[in-house]
């Protein structure tokens, strides 16, 4: 099912589905090809909070940790894939990753890689480039 994660044992790897075409002959289907794209980065999403500061009285937003270490799919350059070179590519102004639907991101949370330690916002959600997957499209997080 698109969005699932697979796992390969002898390369010690994980996978996510992309998309899933059934072959399908005289009515019945023969078997499932897939689509599956290495997942390369572990990010947790954090959920803004505006909070009240008892003596101030200002708002001031905090930040509520909904997912934690989400295997995830950063965009890929090039049609090559070479593995003694790092898989992760990284333009610093905007990035691309593709979240499984069942975790629900929303715009203007914050993303933090754990490879980078960077807090990145939740600028724009595509949700129907592949079934079960959402592409999420962040910048730099400059807010405290």
């Amino acid at each position: 099912v698109a969005g699932d994660l697979l796992y390969a044992v002898t390369q010690d790897v994980h996978y996510r589905v992309m998309n899933c075409f059934p072959e399908v002959f005289e009515d019945a289907i023969i078997y499932k090809q897939g689509i599956v794209y290495k997942c390369n980065e572990v990010v947790s999403v954090y959920s803004p909070v505006e909070e009240r500061d008892p003596k101030t009285l200002q708002m001031k937003t905090g930040w509520n940790a909904i997912h934690n270490k989400v295997l995830v799919t950063d965009k890929l350059y090039g049609s090559e894939l070479n593995t003694e070179m790092a898989f992760i590519q990284l333009d610093l102004r905007s990035r691309i990753l593709y979240f499984p639907k069942k975790f629900d991101i929303k715009q203007k949370d914050r993303v933090v890689t754990t490879a980078y330690s960077r807090p990145y916002e939740v600028t724009n959600i595509e949700t129907n480039t592949f079934p079960g997957m959402n592409v999420v499209y962040l910048e730099e997080d400059t807010r405290r």
